[in-house]
């Protein structure tokens, strides 16, 4: 709903496995994609969204912060770095 914590794209980004260029991309979200976040990185710079288990088994990407907007995010938790394949 309007109030969730949300991620809205300001450039085409990369949504990756993990906060970093290392991580694979799943693919570019262009401008104005929004998605439900489910956290943020331990460093702050990285937001984890939601995205479809089809697409991440986990059911979460992760995007540049510095490349999105967000709102609502003030409580979200802190999700662990995942490991490098």
């Amino acid at each position: 709903g309007p109030e969730d914590p949300q991620a809205t794209a300001i450039e085409p980004i990369n949504v990756r496995s993990g906060p970093g260029t290392a991580y694979a991309s799943y693919g570019v979200v262009s401008i104005g994609t929004t998605g439900r976040v489910l956290g943020t990185s331990q460093d702050g710079s990285w937001w984890v969204v939601a995205i479809p288990p089809a697409v991440a088994p986990d059911g979460m990407g992760w995007v540049n912060a510095a490349y999105v907007t967000t709102a609502n995010t003030d409580g979200v938790p802190v999700i662990d770095t995942p490991s490098l394949p």
